[in-house]
């Protein structure tokens, strides 16, 4: 492990809580790579192929380059991005016409978590080198990068009462969402019972804040079960499948630049300073008697967070497998079984006594006779096939 689970020495924390650990959530780069024709051309393909299979325009299509096996999307993203192509690690996405900077990387959490940046930007590199080639030496730029910092805090869902927000501190132009108060414009919070599970300061435009329940989302949203062995790893009792919480932290492109931030390397070099700077600017404190606000201490997570700085990021925790196969799987079972009680109520209606077992078996004989007469049958069955290609994979 890469620390004692336990209260790290000389950071005071309340009573029970355990940090976790602390590592790269989202990674964002745009590379100076001449696209060649013919990878245009491929993606282009590939990209016609996934609309042919599509019936909602999200189709998918398989598209091999070396050694990574990629999925390229029948839709392009905002930006002028004509093609995206991607895994359960990271996402291509490619501008028409061959100009310089056109192509940007966003390296993902799943990806990040298992192998590390170098691993991934080493992966990626191998990739474009086959489509195309560097405009310049010099052929990366940051634009984006997320730290996460997750935190077991027993007890800490049961007191973050909307209140809670009357300890924000931000500049006073700075941007949330829902909340207002007489010291901010605004301020985002998402509770429920009147309990805070989400508190946003500040906008992904420039510089965000953000603490959130964690295991929360996971169940929720997210779905990330593969983040439990992990935690585990690093602390979380075991079995525990509550009360971990996140504080993450979003630099973009604008709020990086300003600062003189390009590279990854350089943000990696000034990461202690600039994460001090942002739970300085947009910040949770514990209010007092003190009139001076500026004066009111940290919360412990922003306390903690801003002395955890010189903290190396986790070690990369290899493949995480999932699930989620299994689920679905399930899921289907309950559907059909909920179909066939249908099934039966209309083919012996009128009828008081059960009499059929739910007529499986003339269900199978009809939906089957149905598939095999489907004309559009490989189409379908290919398009399932790519949605679920990497289903037990991280994401």
């Amino acid at each position: 492990m890469d620390r004692e689970p336990a209260n790290l020495p000389g950071i005071p924390m309340p009573k029970g809580w355990i940090w976790l650990c602390k590592q790269l959530d989202t990674v964002q780069e745009a590379w100076n790579y001449i696209l060649h024709q013919a990878a245009a051309d491929d993606l282009e393909r590939c990209r016609q192929e996934a609309a042919d299979l599509s019936d909602d325009g999200e189709g998918l299509a398989p598209y091999r380059v070396g050694g990574e096996l990629l999925q390229v999307r029948s839709t392009g993203a905002r930006g002028g991005f004509r093609w995206v192509a991607g895994n359960d690690d990271f996402l291509l996405m490619f501008k028409p016409g061959g100009a310089g900077w056109s192509i940007t990387v966003r390296y993902l959490a799943a990806g990040l978590w298992e192998y590390g940046i170098d691993d991934l930007v080493e992966r990626v590199k191998a990739i474009l080198d086959k489509l195309g080639e560097p405009n310049d030496d010099d052929y990366r730029r940051l634009t984006r990068a997320d730290i996460a910092y997750d935190f077991y805090a027993p007890g800490f869902a049961e007191s973050a009462t909307v209140r809670l927000a009357e300890g924000v501190l931000m500049p006073a132009k700075c941007k949330a969402r829902t909340v207002t108060l007489p010291h901010l414009d605004k301020v985002t919070t998402f509770s429920r019972g009147g309990r805070i599970e989400t508190l946003t300061l500040g906008s992904k435009s420039t510089l965000q804040v953000e603490l959130y329940n964690k295991t929360l989302e996971i169940t929720e949203a997210s779905g990330k079960e593969w983040m439990y062995p992990i935690w585990e790893e690093n602390g979380l009792p075991g079995a525990v499948r509550s009360d971990v919480w996140r504080l993450e932290i979003r630099f973009a492109k604008e709020w990086l630049q300003n600062r003189g931030i390009r590279r990854l390397s350089e943000f990696i070099e000034w990461q202690y300073a600039l994460v001090r700077e942002a739970v300085q600017s947009r910040r949770l404190t514990v209010p007092t008697n003190d009139s001076n606000r500026a004066r009111w201490p940290l919360h412990p997570f922003w306390n903690v967070v801003q002395e955890l700085t010189p903290v190396p990021f986790l070690a990369p925790r290899g493949r995480r497998v999932t699930a989620r196969a299994d689920a679905i799987k399930a899921q289907l079972i309950k559907m059909v079984g909920g179909i066939s009680h249908s099934f039966y109520a209309i083919d012996n209606r009128g009828e008081d006594e059960i009499s059929d077992v739910l007529a499986l078996d003339r269900l199978y004989a009809a939906a089957k006779e149905f598939a095999l007469k489907d004309p559009e049958q490989q189409r379908k069955l290919k398009r399932a096939s790519e949605r679920y290609r990497f289903i037990e994979e991280a994401r």
